[in-house]
């Protein structure tokens, strides 16, 4: 079993390092455990999200960043491949304490097969109200919205409110916001089954009812299992949600792995040819993606699991362990010193040859 995550792409400072190290540890450790008694890869990425999400240090769950009139709207995904491709996702919520958690429970019920009263399909993707509302009968743990509102976050929204009343006053339409990242995570398990996951509170001062990547089917995290020469992936995404979405990264970056037999390539071109080149995005801003993908071949001669990570993004930090390890590998990724955020790739990764 191998498992990998991420707490976004965007800036880190040397200073939050050993606070970041120290959660991607404890995420990774924890799950580890979990998938030496054999639980799922989509049980594993969950899970993993979770932790995340309950940490103040990441933009998702607990301290997400706010509206634009000071609320909590956070979205979640989950995808798994057991055969078929299962999606769960939600939107704007403001009540649930681990939105990951509502997501999983809803690909959970369709993965059940059975229909609702009247014929009616099981929801997929459900938002805010109806998101709370089908996530407390479902049994999961609800909140107040103020629980998931850390005093940091806060700080930040009544700095930014006060910098973007200024520049209305002024007649500016160039505020400036700034964007921050997902946490997301990526797992194999020992049956071979792989998943997906990811969770955001979405920008900083974004709109009421903004939906990003986070919840958006394709563009926040994708699992596929493979058979005989098609390899088993798994792709989550994170950096700015509307560019994601126009990219459709993380389908994109699945298909890329799948035609190419060189997992470092198929996410340098998803980011380089897919994203920063992509005609459909605005080629005036900044174009803010990170990837994280597991790879596995299964054939005659070998077996091996490679796991990539790359950003356009000024930093990255990805964490990965398999069953086999006693420690995880925490990795701090940042572009060259020459490099220039939005407008340039890197990519880096991990090679474990199984058998």
């Amino acid at each position: 079993s191998h498992y990998t995550l991420s707490i976004g792409a965007g800036y880190h400072s040397n200073e939050r390092w050993p606070l970041y190290k120290q959660l991607c540890e404890k995420a990774c450790l924890h799950v580890n455990e979990m998938l030496k008694k054999g639980c799922t890869a989509g049980e594993a990425v969950a899970e993993a999200v979770k932790i995340l999400e309950n940490s103040e240090l990441t933009n998702a769950g607990f301290g997400s960043n706010l509206t634009e009139d000071g609320h909590i709207e956070c979205d979640a995904i989950y995808i798994v491949s057991v055969g078929n491709v299962t999606y769960g996702a939600v939107s704007c919520v403001s009540k649930i304490t681990n939105p990951v958690l509502a997501a999983f429970e809803l690909a959970k019920q369709q993965a059940t097969g059975l229909s609702l009263s009247l014929g009616r399909i099981s929801p997929c993707c459900l938002s805010a109200q109806g998101a709370e509302k089908w996530s407390r009968a479902h049994g999961v743990e609800m909140c107040e919205e103020r629980e998931l509102v850390s005093e940091s976050a806060y700080k930040t929204w009544k700095k930014y409110q006060k910098r973007l009343m200024q520049q209305i006053l002024q007649g500016s339409k160039n505020v400036n916001e700034p964007q921050f990242d997902t946490v997301g995570a990526v797992a194999l398990d020992i049956r071979g089954k792989v998943a997906s996951a990811a969770s955001s509170g979405g920008l900083l001062m974004k709109l009421s009812g903004r939906v990003g990547q986070a919840a958006t089917y394709g563009c926040g995290c994708w699992a596929e299992i493979g058979a005989g020469p098609k390899p088993s992936i798994a792709v989550s995404t994170t950096g700015c949600g509307e560019q994601l979405i126009y990219a459709m990264a993380a389908k994109k970056c699945a298909d890329n792995l799948i035609s190419d037999d060189q997992p470092y390539n198929a996410v340098q071109t998803t980011l380089l040819n897919d994203f920063l080149k992509s005609p459909i995005l605005n080629s005036d801003c900044e174009k803010q993606a990170g990837i994280l993908a597991l790879h596995e071949i299964n054939n005659e001669q070998y077996s091996a699991i490679e796991i990539v990570w790359g950003h356009t993004t000024s930093s990255m930090v990805v964490a990965h362990i398999s069953t086999k390890d006693a420690m995880p590998e925490v990795v701090l990724s940042r572009l060259p010193s020459s490099a220039v955020p939005g407008k340039s790739v890197s990519v880096s990764g991990t090679w474990i040859k199984v058998y």
